[in-house]
Parts: C-alpha cells; sequence; structure tokens
C-alpha cells in the first residue's frame, strides 16, 4: 500500500502506513511528491494507493493518483469532497463531508474525520486478512522502543 498527500495530509499518510504496517501489510507513505509520484509509477496490479487530500483538488495528490492507476493499481481516494477531482480519479471514493456547512474550506475542520475514515480502512482491512494479523510481533517491537 502506498499512501500519498501533500501539505496536512502527508502526515495523515503517514500515520495510516505506520498503522497498516503494524497489521504486517507492507507499505511506504514517502514525504516528498517527486519521491510519491516515482512510487506510484512502479505499483502494480496487486498494489493500492491511497490519496488523501482534504479539498480533493490538490494537483500533485490527483496525478500521483492518476499515475498509480495507470500502473495498475487500485486507487483509494480519501476527501471531504464527493464530486472532486481526486474523486473522479480514484477507483474508490471514500468521503467525509461536512454535513452543516458543505462549502466549508476549514483547513483544521476536517483532519479527525479523515483519520476516521483511515481508521475505519484500517479494521476492515485487518479483519478480511487472511491470516491473524501479526499483532504479537507489533506489540513486541513497538514495546522495545518504550522505557
Amino acid at each position: 500500500m502506498l499512501f500519498v498527500g501533500v501539505g496536512g495530509s502527508t502526515a495523515l499518510a503517514a500515520l495510516a502506513a505506520f498503522r497498516f504496517s503494524a497489521l504486517g501489510v507492507r507499505t511506504s507513505a514517502p514525504i516528498d511528491v517527486l519521491s510519491q509520484h516515482l512510487r506510484a509509477a512502479t505499483l502494480s496490479a496487486d498494489d493500492v494507493c491511497v490519496a488523501i487530500s482534504h479539498t480533493g483538488e490538490s494537483k500533485d495528490t490527483i496525478e500521483i493518483a492518476t499515475t498509480a492507476a495507470q500502473a495498475g493499481a487500485t486507487t483509494v481516494a480519501i476527501t471531504s469532497f464527493a464530486g472532486s477531482p481526486l474523486t473522479e480519479a480514484a477507483d474508490i471514493a471514500l468521503v467525509c463531508g461536512d454535513e452543516i456547512d458543505t462549502t466549508a474550506q476549514e483547513l483544521f475542520a476536517n483532519p479527525v474525520a479523515l483519520v476516521s475514515v483511515l481508521g475505519a480502512l484500517h479494521a476492515d482491512v485487518a479483519a478480511h486478512l487472511p491470516r491473524p494479523a501479526a499483532p504479537g510481533t507489533a506489540a513486541r517491537l513497538i514495546a522495545t522502543h518504550q522505557y
């Protein structure tokens, strides 16, 4: 799984990659946009690219999702706006919009909703893994980094 995003979505992509890797899923979340784009070009039909963008209009994120799709990967858009260019570019759109103010562009309005969608996606993947995810291994590794 490749997680991508620019600006504030970069941190969400990194968090998602960390959480999915704890399930034993091979992930990457390059910080640099060019690295994201290069990685997307190397994906295959066995891969998934999760593109995160609050507005769904980030040019780089849309181009990376398009490149991943052209490489054969399944693309998932996580955004706040249905009908955005990102949702149009992706195979699957997970939209978590503001029901009170559908025109909200507030940068701090939706990170919790986006993280919630990523959490739900994580739970669904964990439930469908063919073998028990490696929680024992992940727990041991995480515990070795604590005092």
